[in-house]
């Protein structure tokens, strides 16, 4: 139901900094908005924020948004500034597109016109001319609205629904399609997938799972490999080891190693590696969520993907393990050729969004 907003004068809409504690206080009201345990877009790359505005009622938060860029921003110095020099200095410093992410707002289109037309004139001001998001800084934080599909896996953020219509009617159009497809025939084995694994394997390749007491290192070969594998992917900005480190050393509180495999070539480069965890928004434990498929891109590796990704199915299938959802894969991209060669079902849909903001 929408939420009536009797005077528009009322709306306040501050600019600040992310680590204010205004800011810190639109968490709790972001919060208040879904239900216990969900995970929504929460997190605030401080690295890459540029700024945040939160909207007020009667000293009530109402709506928040976050720009960022996308790399790590140093120039404290300049963010630092009161909002009407950094404006007046910002056509200097910035250019081109801008991510927009954190938003939460009220059911209301008065209230989010508001907002969106309040941070669009900012962002023009400051001499951006494109504006994308959802987007957390970049492609390794949350992104991506999501369009259809009910039940939530593990590590999938969710929004309040009518978001998309929001960001629609503010002049957005989306630009990337992704899918979360859900594969339930786990004992099938093709076998074209299997000749090309026994001639990966002829040639030296060898398979194993991931090492749990060498996490660390591990994952910076999973860092490596990953730069390079997904040099070519939409909107992809490379991150530093640490922060990848930072991100990713927690998950071996809930990894399982016989759900991480690695693929080595006979010189013991890694050149391949799926990576899965159990899947425990699902009481029941049947299921798991493949996060990453990821190859060398050398000719020589083709259909690596494809045995790695059958692989986990069947191990999976052993374990008595009922579905394996692979997750967010780019409508263009060969991951979502993979799961659809392993018979996998779209069992969720997600968009990203862009407006050309007009600077004349």
């Amino acid at each position: 139901m929408s939420e009536v907003i009797h005077h528009i004068e009322s709306i306040q809409i501050h600019w600040v900094c992310i680590s204010d504690g205004l800011w810190g206080a639109s968490n709790l009201f972001a919060k208040s908005l879904y239900p216990a345990g969900v995970q929504f877009h929460e997190y605030s790359d401080q690295k890459r924020a540029l700024c945040g505005w939160v909207m007020i009622q009667n000293a009530n938060i109402i709506g928040r948004m976050a720009a960022y860029l996308g790399q790590p921003y140093n120039e404290e110095a300049l963010l630092q500034l009161p909002k009407d020099e950094l404006l007046i200095k910002g056509k200097k410093a910035f250019s081109g597109k801008v991510f927009l992410g954190n938003y939460e707002c009220i059911n209301n289109p008065v209230a989010s016109e508001r907002l969106f037309e309040h941070v669009f004139n900012d962002l023009k001001h400051l001499g951006f001319n494109q504006a994308i998001g959802p987007m957390t800084g970049n492609t390794w934080n949350d992104y991506r609205f999501k369009t259809s599909g009910e039940d939530l896996f593990l590590g999938e953020s969710q929004q309040l629904e009518y978001y998309v219509n929001q960001w629609l009617k503010s002049g957005f159009r989306a630009i990337q399609n992704y899918h979360s497809t859900q594969i339930t025939a786990l004992e099938v084995v093709n076998e074209k997938i299997q000749v090309l694994a026994r001639r990966l394997m002829a040639e030296g390749v060898v398979f194993r799972n991931v090492r749990m007491n060498q996490w660390e290192e591990e994952l910076k070969r999973i860092y490596d490999l990953s730069l390079v594998s997904f040099a070519g992917n939409v909107l992809y900005e490379p991150i530093e080891w640490q922060e990848f480190r930072d991100k990713y050393l927690p998950l071996q509180r809930i990894a399982d190693p016989q759900w991480i495999e690695l693929a080595e070539n006979n010189q013991g480069a890694l050149i391949g590696f799926a990576f899965a965890i159990p899947n425990l928004m699902d009481p029941s434990n049947h299921g798991l969520v493949l996060k990453t498929v990821a190859r060398s891109n050398h000719k020589s590796y083709r259909g690596l993907g494809l045995i790695l990704a059958q692989q986990l199915h069947l191990k999976a299938h052993q374990a008595g393990k009922k579905y394996v959802i692979h997750a967010y894969m780019h409508s263009g991209n060969a991951s979502l050729a993979c799961s659809n060669t392993l018979h996998g079902k779209i069992n969720a849909t997600y968009q990203l969004f862009e407006k050309t903001l007009d600077t004349a």
